[in-house]
């Protein structure tokens, strides 16, 4: 019994230390936290001054000069964040002004040398400067910081700094190609990547179409959806019946975000494939792109066999214009098959309800005016009390 009460003592005196010094760490951090807060509220005030010289100077060809005398690490710091509060909200030489302040100052190479860290937290948050600052002398370090990196959030971080610094097709190419061996299908992401880049990446996302590695083909399309692409439907197209099925997705989600490039017989043969999934992104995209010439196409897609191409195709029509919303409120009417009829007047009463939302918006109240009148059209007799809006004599659409 005495050795139990002798063991239980010593337990509790080490939890009591343990507690102590947790408090200790918690209070430490927290007093830290707070001088810092003070000294950077003392700094921004002091360098207050500087801060105004570069605003007023910024947009001459002359280039911004460092501030007088000895900075202590903390201004700097200071300095630091200010100016990427600008940085990240302009771009041109304006920005690569301050980018050229920042080497000056010092920031690019105290931020290499902290890559060096042997912390890792350290080593991301210098990856982040660097990439604010976009200074390229960084690319190769961080290169090398990227293929020793895990997959995971601080891959992408350092990914992200490579793509802003980079200053040739190859660096941007050797990121990519670093992130693909994960094969972690996060070609979204790679791509949301690059667009950060300051470089044109079509031709390095063309060339990788020609690549036997899947990864980056479906790097390549998902990069290219919002970029235009001379020849698209050649390009592509063989890509369109594709064994992997999110190859073919996204083949065609690339194809439809091109627009006019297609013809209407090469948009009828993605409306009419024989994957559920391409069909229902084709006729998301026609509404999502406002592509009013693709009415009578969503019409054929209202009595698709598969339920979400009916949906989406519904829904698309809505949004073109009142050409989409006159053709949903005819298949309403005059549909022969209920359930084409009944998915039809169910979203035109959706759109209608909406009504209520655009009494602040006089723009989008004359828009559901304009829809209100078409219904009339259809239905016949005053729509529903609770989507009409007030509108005066004076207001009407």
């Amino acid at each position: 019994m005495t050795e139990n009460a002798s063991d239980i003592i010593v337990l509790a005196y080490i939890l009591v230390v343990l507690i102590v010094l947790v408090f200790l760490v918690l209070f430490g951090l927290r007093t830290r936290a707070i001088w810092l807060e003070r000294q950077t509220v003392l700094y921004l005030h002091k360098h207050q001054d500087y801060f105004d010289y570069i605003k007023s100077h910024l947009h001459e060809e002359a280039p911004l000069r460092k501030p007088s005398g000895e900075l202590t690490r903390t201004e700097l710091k200071v300095i630091q964040s200010k100016l990427f509060e600008w940085m990240e909200k302009i771009v041109g030489a304006e920005r690569d002004k301050l980018t050229d302040l920042c080497s000056d100052l010092g920031l690019v190479k105290l931020n290499m040398r902290r890559l060096r860290s042997e912390i890792h937290w350290i080593r991301l948050d210098a990856a982040y400067n660097l990439g604010v600052m976009q200074a390229k002398e960084s690319v190769p370090m961080l290169q090398q910081l990227l293929a020793e990196e895990k997959y995971g959030s601080p891959a992408f971080v350092i990914a992200r700094a490579i793509s802003k610094c980079a200053q040739s097709e190859e660096d941007v190419d050797r990121m990519v190609r670093c992130l693909a061996r994960f094969r972690k299908q996060s070609h979204r992401l790679v791509a949301e990547v690059l667009a950060l880049s300051r470089m044109e990446c079509t031709p390095l996302l063309m060339s990788y179409l020609q690549e036997e590695d899947e990864e980056l083909v479906k790097i390549a399309l998902t990069g290219l959806q919002n970029r235009t692409i001379p020849g698209a439907y050649d390009v592509l197209s063989r890509f369109v019946h594709a064994g992997d099925p999110e190859l073919r997705l996204l083949s065609v989600q690339a194809l439809v975000s091109q627009g006019t490039q297609m013809t209407a017989e090469q948009m009828r043969e993605l409306m009419r494939h024989e994957d559920d999934d391409v069909r229902a992104a084709v006729a998301e995209a026609f509404g999502r792109l406002r592509m009013v010439h693709t009415v009578d196409l969503l019409k054929e897609g209202l009595a698709d066999s598969d339920r979400r191409v009916q949906v989406a195709s519904a829904r698309s029509l809505i949004q073109l214009e009142d050409t989409g919303f006159r053709a949903l409120c005819e298949v309403a009417v005059h549909g022969e098959q209920t359930m084409q009829a009944s998915l039809a007047d169910e979203v035109i009463q959706e759109e209608l309800a909406k009504g209520a939302l655009y009494y602040d918006d006089f723009e989008q109240a004359v828009w559901h005016n304009r829809r209100l009148r078409i219904y009339r059209q259809f239905f016949g007799g005053p729509p529903p009390a609770e989507v009409a809006l007030g509108f005066s004599k004076g207001d009407t659409a």
